[in-house]
């Protein structure tokens, strides 16, 4: 574990905020959703668990983890707008913006632990 935990905290805090907003999707809509939104969601869900584990490995694992977990998760958002109401849209564009924010803070992060390694 190459980061302090305060910011392991942060990077589950992250992936947790990306998966609920995947499940609630895909429990909520399942029926309403075509096949390529719920596989993109499923996908968005599989990179989440996978981001979860690669956390506590190392710094590169953190970087590549939460990058695919942002790009799957705003794909995804971004095809569902195309089939969902306008408010509905705003939230949607709000939450992918958050997650966006979130991952490069935190990936900028890890790249300052990768420069300056903690002793």
């Amino acid at each position: 574990m190459d980061q302090p935990l305060w910011q392991n905290w942060l990077n589950i805090a992250l992936i947790g905020f990306v998966a609920r907003r995947a499940a609630v999707a895909v429990a909520l809509q399942w029926e309403t959703l075509n096949a390529g939104i719920r596989a993109g969601y499923l996908a968005v869900l599989v990179a989440c668990a996978l981001a979860a584990i690669a956390v506590w490995l190392s710094v590169r694992w953190v970087i590549v983890s939460l990058c695919t977990v942002a790009a799957t998760y705003t794909v995804t958002s971004l095809l569902e707008l195309g089939h969902v109401e306008a408010p509905a849209r705003t939230w949607i564009l709000m939450q992918v913006v958050v997650a966006i924010a979130g991952t490069v803070a935190l990936v900028n992060l890890a790249r300052h632990n990768a420069r300056h390694p903690q002793t």
